[in-house]
């Protein structure tokens, strides 16, 4: 999904995982779903720090769409 990168600053990376591939890697999870979806987002420049705040709303709203379109 590229939706919402374009003049941002905060980019998000998203996968599906189940709960064998995560008890494979020493994590204790209860499956209750076939399969869970992971969020990452990363800082890669130092001077993200100086707006983190501004990024993690950022990050906030792109989450909400996503979640929004994935119910539709």
């Amino acid at each position: 999904m590229t939706k919402g990168m374009a003049g941002r600053s905060a980019y998000l990376a998203t996968y599906a995982v189940t709960g064998a591939a995560l008890a494979e890697r020493g994590l204790r999870v209860i499956n209750d779903v076939d399969r869970g979806r992971i969020l990452r987002s990363v800082l890669m420049k130092p001077e993200a720090e100086l707006t983190i705040e501004g990024l993690h709303r950022q990050v906030e709203t792109l989450t909400v769409a996503a979640l929004s379109e994935e119910d539709s």
